[in-house]
């Protein structure tokens, strides 16, 4: 049972083309997604800048993402798609963005 569609975990990444299967976004994630896939999900789910930053370097550190050049590697993209995938859940079953953000910002003592 799928959730949430593969289109609608790219689009989050501003993936385009959009992948129609998991098989093509396993394969997008597998040569390595462009470094502006990880800015766009980080710029979806963080609150202010500072948040921003801090969810960005705990993807990538800092100095490597300053040194990337177009993409990222196989590992970064397999975290980068992670985070996309949860924030699409999320908001799969909020039902809202805003819901879906506060959701994952707000520390849970169960989880």
């Amino acid at each position: 049972m799928v959730l949430v569609a593969p289109e609608k975990i790219a689009s989050f990444m501003s993936q385009m083309p959009l992948p129609h299967s998991f098989a093509e976004l396993d394969s997008l994630v597998s040569h390595g997604l462009p470094k502006h896939a990880l800015k766009a999900i980080v710029d979806n789910i963080g609150i202010n800048t500072e948040e921003r930053k801090q969810l960005l370097y705990r993807i990538v550190p800092e100095a490597t993402y300053k040194r990337r050049r177009d993409k990222l590697s196989a590992e970064e993209s397999e975290r980068t798609e992670r985070l996309a995938r949860i924030y699409a859940t999320a908001q799969y079953v909020w039902n809202s963005e805003e819901e879906a953000r506060l959701f994952l910002h707000t520390p849970h003592p169960l989880l």
